[in-house]
């Protein structure tokens, strides 16, 4: 029912009062296409950008109907929402209204229905007593489809094929209207058939009325199905309707299968069977209804299925199918169709008949036996009846298909020989099928024995052999034995019994023997009687040694195995032979269990990294010995020190030359290059990576040996190194290398006289070491006086680590220039000399005694003062007849330092036994002092004895000589010897 009448127009007025504002704009609706559901709500809003409205009024216009409003709104001055004063206001179930805000109010429609279509709606805006432009909106409703129907309503339509037919789809109740499609359904597929549809129009009216025909022009088979209409409208609903269309049509061209309905197809109306086949075949045709009736023609009955049992020779028979179609509201129409079966019989072979044929032209039919020698020359035939025509094969013997079995050069044994005929039938449905049938002929061929293989023998020397002679008879079965032996150099004498008898076997008797076993053949024919014999052979021997030995891993054989550490595994060695052998099992070449007079061996394996490398099994008996079989065992474990060999950790290099560290361990898997790390350490707790960024390091890495080149060693490079090695199992190994100094030592540097102190008769030499190179040093002194060249005098010093070295000269001449040359040695050699001059200073008391020696004396000091100095003299003087030393001492002004080097181990300079005593101290060491392998320098008998604790007076000249270091005062020597060159 529609209760809104065109013409009617709906006002609503909504006064808002504002406190201030400007100038009144253009008012603005939205939204500006208002678009909404049949009963679902809508919000209209009006706004204006001005500040001075007084109130509005909402409008709506049907058709062309002019605006009028039906009542209005007053808000109170203070804009608090109260409820408003409302001169007439529609029904409250229709609209709801918003509180107005300062220039905005919305009106909602609260169900809306099909009548608001098309319905125009504007708000008008009064500021300062004067209506502002508007606007205005019109509404568009979308209301879903009421129903879709199809005509005819018959459902299922039985429709003729070839026929013109019409369906029509009517929709009603779509706002906007609807569109309709059409679609088939069959056998679970969907197609679009709206291009076979004509006449779609619309009735534009309150129902909105759609209607398409559907047109099939002409009606085929393939129709059949379900026909649908589908209508729906801007996406706002779809519906459809279905209807069932049955297309009849007459019994199309019947089809034959094997064997049921539901069989294999005979194609081209052809079937080839074998006589006697108990299958059927079905006549099928295609019709809508089904046919209701099959004949066959000639006698068989009315039935679907034709039964092939019956059928000896080739026919054809004629299929017939009846079927009757009635349309929806039309009468009954009987209709047929026939088509021609071809049926092919084939016959398997019978009837088979065998021939003897001899001479030329001379045969006969099968005879129950034939006697023959295996020389001769005979051939067979064979016949059968069949369709197709058979082929003919005799047993184990080559034939023609014709029939004919042609012996050529005889038979070697009596037998029963069949000819076989066969054919082939290719049958339709059950493939090529083999007929067959056979005919036996029994053949008595007369042949010598057959001697059968004799197996070779070993015998212990000393026993007895009985060996029989085996052999297969022959026809007839009367033999006759002999035997003979290879010659041997040695005398025998035939046996012509079955049984070779020797009582006590010599070694002489190793050899073979032949054993001849004959038999005399009586042919049909006399004139052909002959001998027939055979020959086997066997070796005799004496001794039997060891063989076919087997090596076993947990019951397994194996080239190369890996196990785990720790595992529990179990080795067994077994071989053949007579007597038992003595066994081995050996590990790299070394033995680790073995036993005589066995067959096997079995060792219990606790697998260890050590327990890597190849075992090796072996057997043997005192007459001969198995071939031996070895494993590769691999025990996988963590990266360690090998087993059982010392591992070099320390390594010596010259400065300036290459030095490597080389480092293999045990691990398996073999770690690869990169888990060798090398690092340099400063102590065991500072490493570092090393870095080639000067191409100082090569690591060369392979297999589990891996080595660390330093090149040009520096000082710096004695230290300590870190490798680490690890295989991705158990814990990292980590190792330090040490790379130790050897060589010559380097020249002492700053070698010169403190000037502070030199005085008349004495001078105080210093220098400090140099580079000892991984040995220890001594210092070998020689001073004398410059301008003669003689007196020059040797001293030896042994480094004790003093940073800085000390020496006294004493007992020298005032104002004398004197020459002194200084070179450190050890056991590999000595350093280049370094050489100071210097001059006494002049005599300071002329009552100064000088010192009753005929020569100066050497002594070491490090630091004092002058009581210090007393006290070397006083030392001296008590000392001097205690030491002796006899020294060549050799010196060439000016010649290069080269010529004042000596070997540390062979020096020349001084040959004499030199006794001293010493006294060190501890000073600051070097830091190469972890590097140290301990004393093994040059000659380390001179004693020197510390004068530091002088209680002398000490001399106002030496007041600046440090007191840090001890003073060492060289004895006088005794019968000096001075030799110039």
């Amino acid at each position: 029912m529609v209760n809104v009448h065109f013409g009617l127009t709906v006002v609503i007025i909504v006064v808002q009062w504002i406190n201030s504002g400007t100038e009144a704009q253009e008012v603005t609706m939205s939204p500006t296409s208002p678009t909404v559901t049949q009963y679902n709500p809508l919000t209209l809003t009006c706004a204006t950008q001005s500040t001075n409205v007084m109130y509005v009024v909402w409008s709506k216009r049907v058709g062309s109907n002019s605006d009028l409003a039906i009542g209005t709104i007053r808000i109170r001055g203070d804009n608090d929402c109260s409820p408003p004063f409302v001169d007439f206001a529609p029904n409250s179930t229709l609209y709801t209204y918003a509180c107005p805000a300062t220039n905005r109010l919305t009106l909602t429609i609260r169900n809306v229905s099909r009548t608001e279509n098309g319905v125009r709606w504007k708000c008008q805006v009064t500021v300062d007593g004067k209506p502002e432009p508007s606007q205005e909106v019109a509404i568009t409703v979308q209301v879903g489809i009421t129903y879709v129907m199809l005509s005819p309503t018959t459902d299922p339509i039985n429709v003729k094929e070839n026929t013109i037919t019409s369906l029509q789809c009517r929709t009603s109740g779509g706002l906007p209207a609807a569109s309709v499609r059409w679609f088939i359904q069959r056998s679970g597929q969907v197609q679009d058939v709206t291009s076979l549809s004509t006449d779609t129009y619309q009735e534009v009216d309150d129902l909105n009325v759609t209607r398409s025909t559907l047109n099939f022009t002409p009606l085929k088979a393939d129709h059949n199905g379900q026909i649908y209409c589908s209508a729906s409208n801007v996406g706002v609903e779809t519906n459809s309707a279905k209807l069932s269309i049955n297309v009849l049509y007459p019994p199309r061209l019947p089809s034959f299968t094997y064997g049921s309905n539901t069989g294999s197809v005979i194609t081209d109306n052809n079937i080839d069977i074998i006589r006697g086949d108990g299958a059927s075949v079905a006549c099928e045709a295609d019709a809508n209804p089904a046919p209701h009736t099959y004949t066959w023609s000639g006698s068989q009955t009315n039935n679907q299925l034709l039964s092939l049992s019956s059928f000896n020779v080739n026919t054809t028979v004629l299929c017939t199918a009846f079927n009757t179609m009635t349309e929806t509201n039309g009468s009954p129409i009987n209709r047929s169709n026939s088509s021609t079966l071809h049926i092919n019989v084939w016959r398997p072979p019978h009837g088979v008949t065998l021939r003897y044929h001899y001479g030329i032209t001379g045969s006969l039919s099968i005879v129950e036996e034939l006697k023959v020698l295996t020389s001769e020359d005979f051939w067979l035939s064979c016949t059968a009846e069949s369709s197709p025509p058979s082929t003919y094969t005799w047993s184990s013997h080559p034939s023609s298909r014709a029939g004919i079995l042609n012996v050529t050069g005889g038979l070697t044994a009596s037998q029963s020989v069949s000819c076989m005929a066969e054919n082939y039938m290719h049958t339709t449905y059950k493939g090529t099928v083999r007929g067959n049938t056979s005919s036996a002929l029994n053949i008595d061929v007369l042949y010598g024995p057959t001697a059968s293989n004799l197996q070779n023998v070993s015998k212990v020397r000393g026993e007895n052999l009985v060996y029989m002679c085996l052999f297969t008879p022959g026809n007839p079965s009367t033999v006759d034995f002999e035997w003979t032996r290879s010659a041997t150099g040695v005398p025998w004498v035939k046996q012509n019994a079955q049984n070779l008898i020797i009582p006590t076997v010599q070694r002489s008797d190793e050899a073979s023997y032949t054993c001849k076993v004959s038999s005399l053949l009586q042919p049909t024919l006399t004139s052909a009687t002959t001998t027939q014999y055979d020959t086997a052979t066997f070796f005799l021997d004496i001794l039997y040694g060891a063989e076919n030995l087997v090596f076993q891993l947990n019951n397994a054989s194996h080239a190369s195995v890996e196990v785990d550490e720790h595992s529990s595994n179990y080795m067994r060695c077994f071989l053949e032979s007579d007597p038992g052998s003595n066994m081995a099992l050996t590990k790299d070449g070394k033995t680790i269990y073995a036993q005589p007079g066995v067959h096997q061996l079995s060792h219990e394996l606790q697998a260890e990294c050590s327990d890597t490398g190849l075992f090796t099994c072996s057997g043997h008996n005192q007459y001969g010995a198995a071939d031996n079989a070895s494993m590769q065992l691999f025990v996988k474990c963590s990266a360690r020190r090998p087993t059982g060999v010392e591992v070099q950790l320390n390594f010596t290099a010259r400065q300036h030359e290459n030095a490597t560290l080389v480092y293999k361990t045990v691990a398996y898997p073999v770690p690869k290059p990169s888990q060798f790390v090398w690092k340099r350490c400063t102590n065991r707790t500072s490493c570092e990576p090393l870095t080639d960024e000067k191409k100082k390091f090569e690591i060369d890495t392979e297999g589990l040996l891996s080595k660390l080149t330093i090149l040009v060693v520096q000082i710096e490079d004695y230290r300590l190194y870190q490798l680490s090695v690890s295989n991705g199992i158990g814990d990292t190994l980590v190792e330090w290398l040490h790379l130790i100094p050897i060589g010559k030592p380097d020249s002492p540097t700053d070698f010169h006289v403190i000037q502070d102190i030199l005085r008349e008769t004495s001078a105080v030499l210093t220098w400090i070491p140099g580079f000892a190179n991984g040995s220890p040093q001594d210092f070998h002194i020689s001073y004398g006086k410059l301008v003669d060249g003689t007196g020059f005098y040797p001293q030896t010093i042994k480094h004790d680590n003093r940073v800085t070295m000390y020496y006294i000269v004493e007992d020298l001449k005032p104002e004398t220039e004197y020459f002194v040359s200084l070179f450190s040695a050890n056991e590999e050699g000595s350093s280049a000399p370094v050489n100071v001059t210097f001059l006494t200073l002049k005599r300071i008391n002329d009552h100064t005694e000088t010192s009753p020696n005929s020569g100066p004396v050497v002594g070491g000091a490090v630091g004092g003062t002058v009581g210090a100095i007393v006290a070397i003299v006083v030392v001296v003087i008590i000392l001097r007849r205690n030491y002796a030393l006899n020294c060549n001492v050799t010196l060439t002004k000016k010649r290069g330092p080269s010529e004042h080097s000596i070997s540390g181990k062979d020096n020349p300079g001084c040959n004499a036994a030199k006794t001293y005593e010493v006294v060190s101290m501890t000073t600051k060491t070097s830091a190469y002092d972890d590097l140290k392998t301990g004393d093994s320098g040059s000659d380390n008998s001179h004693v020197y004895t510390s004068l530091e604790e002088s209680k002398s007076k000490p001399h106002v000249y030496y007041e600046n000589v440090k007191k840090d270091d001890p003073i060492y005062k060289n004895t006088v020597l005794k019968n000096p010897v001075q030799t110039v060159l």
